[in-house]
Formats: C-alpha cells, structure tokens, sequence
C-alpha cells in the first residue's frame, strides 16, 4: 500500500538520508578501500537511489490516482444533477403551458379549444410521478430538495384547482364570474410558486450541471 507523504515527512527522510550518507562518508577509511568495499558502496548508493526513486514515483501515481477519483465523481455528480434538472425543467414547462391556457384573460371566449385540445391531466400525473421518485434526500442541497418538492406538492393543488375551475366554468350561469374568477386565481397563484421553486433550481443544481 503506497502511503502518501507531507512535506514533513518528506523533510524528515531526506535529513535522515543525508546523515547517513554524510556518516558513512566521514566514517569509510577511503584510502584503505579495495574493489570490494568500492562495490558494496555503490551497491548502497544504488539502493538509496531505488529507494527515493520509489517514494517519489508511488507518490505521483497516489497523487494521479486521486486526482482521477476525484475528477469520475464530479463527472457522475454533474451528469445526474443534470438529469434531476432536466426533469424540474419539463416541469416547469408544463407549468408555463397551464399558465397559457388557464390564466389567459380571454379564457371564457376560448374554453374550449384551449382546455380540451391542450391539456390533460395524465401528463402532468406522469411529472409528479417523475418528480416524486427523485431522491431529494441524495441531492446535497436542502433549498435545491425543497424546491423541487415544492414543484411537486403545487402541481397537485393546480390539478385540484384546475378542476374547481372547470365546475365555476359550468356553473358560471349560477354564480355569475365570482367563483370562476377566484378559481383562475388559484391556478395562477400555485404556478407562481413553481416559478420561484424553478428559480432556486437553476441557482443551485442547474449552476452545477
């Protein structure tokens, strides 16, 4: 196991090193050495080579290592943001989509070719499905998990809403526009809360994917 070293260590190793080199320098009878003596010192001094060669090398590789590690998580942390993202923006489409329809000012002239032809609740079923599976709790951001549970939540009070609208459009007759109007309000009031819950995404999750 290679094991990575501060500068302390590193310190520590090379003022050993240069101690036992200087040690053995003053302490070697230089004019008595022999062929054999001469072989056993470059033998050592080729062993201290290897062995900082060693040190230095494992060190860059445990340094490359991390650095690869590091740089494969941050890619899959970007790429499933991205993903999380990509899911609170079709939401948000759909929400711009409800707006067009349902808090459009001249609804009651065009009711029909806008609520029937351009909307339906299953697909906005299929985004709070999608949105209820996210796990929140992994994201990393307390504002980024409730936003998008935020999304979530009001989507449903918009179908609930857009029903009720439906039932003061048909008893308009009744009631005259009171009930229709604060219906429609209601519909626009929970969308803009998705607007702003959209908004906290883009500055959290949506700046790092």
């Amino acid at each position: 196991m290679l094991i990575r070293l501060n500068w302390f260590r590193w310190a520590t190793l090379m003022i050993a090193l240069s101690a036992a080199s200087y040690y053995g320098y003053r302490a070697t009878p230089w004019s008595c050495m022999d062929v054999t003596v001469t072989a056993y010192w470059v033998q050592a001094l080729g062993s201290i080579a290897a062995i900082l060669g060693a040190f230095f090398l494992g060190e860059r590789q445990a340094q490359k290592a991390a650095e690869n590690s590091l740089h494969l998580i941050e890619t899959e942390e970007r790429k499933r943001l991205a993903s999380i993202f990509a899911i609170c923006t079709a939401a948000k489409t759909r929400v711009d989509n409800i707006r067009s329809i349902f808090c459009a000012k001249d609804y009651l002239d065009n009711v029909g070719i806008r609520r029937y032809a351009n909307y339906d609740h299953s697909i906005t079923k299929s985004i709070i499905n999608v949105l209820g599976a996210i796990p929140v709790h992994e994201i990393g951001s307390a504002s980024a998990a409730e936003a998008i549970l935020d999304i979530r939540d009001q989507l449903i009070f918009t179908m609930k809403s857009i029903d009720a609208l439906d039932v003061a459009f048909k008893e308009r007759a009744i009631h005259h526009d009171n009930n229709f109007v604060v219906a429609q309000t209601n519909v626009a009031v929970h969308l803009n809360v998705i607007d702003k819950a959209y908004l906290t995404l883009q500055e959290t999750i949506g700046a790092k994917s």
